[in-house]
């Protein structure tokens, strides 16, 4: 059994939504492709947009494509066609009843609101005793290994931003 990222499907379905392709224009073009082989026509919607959602980053982390984020394609309605939720006020509804309400800045609560945001610093003492144990000290190697194998990815995709041409991880670091 292959892997999903190898799969030519849920390659095509990836390829087909990176172009804008409306969900049902994969679901038909999907299906004309099984058509085609004289196997079953049983992608619908929901599946399309389920294998695009699980398997959009493994393939793009296959490729070395940096940044890949599935949300960016995800969206099942049209947005032209349909309103924002916040527009959608039921007549019963009173404005500013505090059920949806924006929150804005000086409400004089940023401090509770950002404490899950910021980073908590340990002491130099406290880091030093951490990273002595041999579950750090593992997590620290692996941590090391998982950024040196992406590190020539992100150098191509650093040029790739510089110089508006891509080129392979490979050849810059040959070059280097």
């Amino acid at each position: 059994r292959r892997r999903p990222e190898d799969d030519p499907e849920n390659q095509e379905i990836v390829r087909l939504r990176m172009e804008r392709m409306s969900w049902t224009g994969i679901v038909n073009t999907m299906n004309q492709y099984r058509r085609e082989e004289g196997r079953e026509e049983d992608f619908t919607t929901a599946s399309v947009y389920g294998r695009f959602v699980r398997n959009g980053p493994r393939i793009a982390i296959k490729k070395g494509e940096v940044g890949f984020d599935p949300k960016d394609y995800m969206y099942l309605r049209n947005p032209h066609h349909h309103l924002p939720e916040s527009f959608k006020v039921q007549p019963t509804q009173n404005w500013g009843n505090g059920v949806s309400r924006k929150r804005m800045r000086g409400e004089g609560n940023e401090e509770q609101e950002l404490k899950g945001n910021i980073r908590m610093k340990m002491e130099a003492e406290a880091q030093k005793a951490a990273l002595e144990t041999k579950a750090y000290s593992e997590l620290l190697i692996q941590a090391v290994n998982n950024v040196n194998a992406e590190y020539w990815v992100t150098v191509a995709d650093e040029m790739d931003r510089l110089v508006g041409k891509y080129f392979e991880p490979l050849a810059c670091e040959k070059r280097y």
